[in-house]
């Protein structure tokens, strides 16, 4: 009798011989259910013991990847429970050879070829049945990320094929088109705020997840809906809205006039109105525009310092918007001997109109300065100085960020233990709060930083990675979280999640020139390289 092997690799690993399912328990050995995943995944389920190597212990010499596959050989027939379950022979390794083979891939890439050759809605819904999840989410190894990917991808075109738009943005929540569908569907049935409310969520997940505003199409799109007969006048805040959304259109063409000229509208719509979020985001264009034109030393002096004198009630959202603006700017050549004349300036405003959140501004900023300069107790002094600003104006931002650059004084003074316990409260402070996506990753790099032992260090950074994957985190500020876990894995001798860090950070890179974030990354692959070659990686 020819018994079938049934392997589930979407959603979760599973192991079925006949109907009955293989104990989860028996895949406690990572090396065999790595080399049953790959091959199931091949073309008919066998693969030559160099390729094997080559995906999965890619840094291996021959001899100790050959050992390796005989070793995960020895432990998938036991996982099994059959002799016969992988057979190698002639440099084949081949699986379940004497029986048949069938994966959840193979049944969901076949109704997805069955759908798109017929175009009938019925026949994506049915393919869409057939993925319960991404493949293998919990492998995190390269040698399967290409192949996830672009099964995701078949996924996300048979949603579309099915017209099943909200589970698009479920599983690709910065999809426009599926953005407009539902907005258009919306505007169709007379729920003209639900359409609004649905181009809300586009702009917050563009700009959080990718740093980029909607497209022409979508912002049309929106002005038709705010433009709908039978319905009130628009809002100040929804007219602000469009005009920020026209503001990125010309920043992304780099038709800088415009989009400066844009941003002014909105700014002065917004402040008319005291709409404080909108204001942080008229001049968070405004500083885009200022760094293109290398203009951010006027932008800081004539935007922020100019927002505490004018509206000082609405000063804290100019902050908290040009956070990472503010935290880029420190870096850039004589940025931080600019930016503590800003820092003075500051200062100055804000004693002139009372404002003790901007005299906590001003003294984090101060603090910062010195602390690069490496004038500690000066640093420590501000600093300690803009957390009890910040505590008084209630400004759990500021004081967590405080926090956490003191907690990089007390690491430069060789008091790590004091630096986890400052930011054990710099993180308590950043839970929940509407900068969270900025601060909680930003603390987390200082944490893998402060750890006590390089096997701390890679514990602190894999809980990092969680940060990561369950919530949107601000690119720019995962930075020294990408660097301090690429350094932290390397030394745990876990390359696969060293490179993955260091690869991230040099696609960040890219997209902000300038800062010392080239250096950091040449020196943690530096570090990678030179882990190595001393032969600290871990063969398995």
């Amino acid at each position: 009798m020819v018994e079938g092997l049934d392997l589930g690799l979407l959603g979760e690993f599973r192991v079925e011989i006949d109907g009955s399912p293989v104990p989860a328990d028996a895949w406690r050995h990572r090396r065999a259910a790595s080399l049953v995943k790959l091959l199931g995944l091949s073309a008919r389920h066998r693969l030559a013991r160099e390729e094997i190597i080559e995906a999965l212990w890619p840094d291996l010499d021959p001899d100790a990847g050959g050992a390796n596959v005989r070793k995960a050989v020895h432990l998938a027939r036991r996982a099994l429970g059959r002799a016969e379950a992988i057979a190698v022979h002639a440099g084949l390794v081949e699986l379940w050879p004497t029986g048949t083979v069938a994966t959840d891939v193979q049944r969901f890439e076949a109704a997805s070829e069955r759908a798109f050759a017929s175009g009938e809605s019925e026949d994506f819904r049915q393919a869409a049945a057939l993925y319960p999840g991404d493949l293998l989410p919990d492998d995190r190894e390269t040698w399967c990320e290409d192949r996830r990917r672009a099964i995701r991808e078949t996924y996300l075109a048979v949603l579309r094929g099915a017209r099943m738009w909200v589970r698009v943005l479920e599983s690709e929540p910065t999809d426009e088109a599926a953005h407009r569908e539902l907005m258009r569907a919306h505007l169709e049935a007379g729920n003209r705020q639900a359409a609004i409310r649905q181009f809300e969520r586009l702009r917050a997940v563009l700009g959080e997840e990718l740093g980029v505003g909607p497209d022409p199409l979508s912002v049309a799109l929106y002005e038709n809906v705010l433009a709908s007969e039978g319905h009130e006048a628009p809002t100040a805040a929804e007219r602000a809205r469009a005009l920020l959304a026209w503001g990125l259109i010309h920043w992304t063409r780099r038709d800088f006039e415009e989009a400066e000229r844009t941003a002014l509208e909105a700014r002065a719509l917004a402040v008319d109105a005291g709409l404080g979020a909108q204001v942080g985001e008229a001049s968070m264009l405004l500083a885009s525009i200022g760094h293109a034109r290398g203009e951010w030393r006027n932008f800081l002096r004539d935007e922020l310092v100019e927002a505490v004198r004018r509206t000082p009630d609405i000063a804290p959202f100019v902050f908290d918007s040009n956070l990472c603006f503010t935290e880029f700017c420190l870096y850039l050549p004589d940025g931080a001997a600019e930016m503590a004349t800003f820092a003075a300036e500051l200062h100055d405003a804000a004693a002139s109109v009372g404002s003790t959140r901007a005299l906590a501004h001003a003294a984090l900023v101060l603090g910062e300065t010195e602390l690069l300069a490496g004038r500690l107790p000066e640093a420590e002094a501000d600093l300690d100085r803009a957390v009890e600003l910040h505590r008084q104006a209630k400004a759990d931002s500021g004081q967590s960020l405080s926090l956490e650059r003191l907690a990089e004084v007390a690491i430069a003074q060789g008091q790590r233990w004091k630096a986890r316990r400052i930011l054990r409260s710099a993180l308590r402070l950043a839970d929940g709060d509407p900068l969270a996506s900025h601060l909680r990753v930003k603390i987390r790099g200082a944490m893998v930083e402060a750890a006590s032992d390089p096997a701390e260090a890679a514990a602190v950074a894999a809980e990092g990675e969680q940060v990561l994957a369950d919530s949107d985190v601000c690119e720019q500020c995962s930075m020294s979280f990408r660097i301090a876990a690429s350094i932290a894995f390397s030394r745990a001798g876990d390359v696969a999640r060293a490179r993955r860090h260091l690869e991230e950070a040099a696609r960040i890179t890219e997209m902000w020139q300038g800062g010392p974030w080239p250096a950091a990354v040449d020196g943690a692959r530096a570090i990678l390289e030179l882990d190595l070659g001393r032969g600290m990686l871990a063969q398995a």
